[in-house]
């Protein structure tokens, strides 16, 4: 068997809804049943004009609804510290406000959230294009110092066309073992002074 929880009403949230005041307890449907027979046509202006005001497109009707219902259940069972606004004047502002309040902190996030991530997305894509013309401009560069290169080899001598083609295929022929950092320097210093007087 389901329990219907039972609400402990406000004596001026009776006299809202024309309940008897001997009443100490109710069930949640019977008050909202009270409220939409009574209140109905008003709660929904009230949700139509926040929803066209603030919140166009976002959130739909029903979404506005539940919350103002769930709202409605706790301004009606809330006892008040002072009676001087009239109580349904006083329930109506409230329950604008809670329902802006509701909403408003769901736009922020969820806007934060949709921008972050449109943010991210705008930045992967230039990151991505940015990677790609990279990557063309090396693998021209490459393509550029190959051709280079093979102009310059008609213009080496055997010992540093060995060099230019171990370095290369990424090797290092055995006679190099035997050369001395300063014999390896100036093979390199003849090659960079035939590249800048040949090519």
């Amino acid at each position: 068997m389901i329990k219907i929880k039972k609400d402990k009403l406000t004596n001026e949230a009776k006299e809202f809804l024309s309940f008897d005041i001997d009443i100490i307890k109710t069930n949640r449907n019977e008050i909202l049943f009270r409220f939409n027979t009574k209140y109905l046509v008003r709660l929904k202006q009230l949700i139509f004009k926040i929803q066209r005001i603030y919140f166009n497109n976002v959130f739909d009707f029903d979404e506005i609804l539940n919350i103002s219902y769930f709202e409605v259940l706790e301004i009606l069972k809330t006892e008040r510290e002072h009676k001087v606004i009239p109580y349904e004047n006083y329930f109506w502002k409230t329950l604008k406000y809670k329902i802006l309040n509701y909403f408003n902190v769901n736009y922020n996030t969820q806007n934060k959230f949709e921008t972050k991530v449109s943010y991210n997305l705008i930045n992967l894509k230039k990151l991505q294009s940015k990677i790609y013309q990279e990557n063309i401009s090396a693998e021209n560069y490459k393509n550029l110092a190959y051709q280079k290169i093979e102009k310059l080899k008609t213009y080496l001598n055997d010992q540093e066309l060995c060099y230019i083609e171990s370095y290369l295929n990424n090797s290092k022929p055995k006679e190099y073992n035997f050369y001395s950092t300063s014999k390896i320097n100036e093979i390199l210093h003849n090659i960079k002074e035939k590249y800048n007087k040949y090519i």
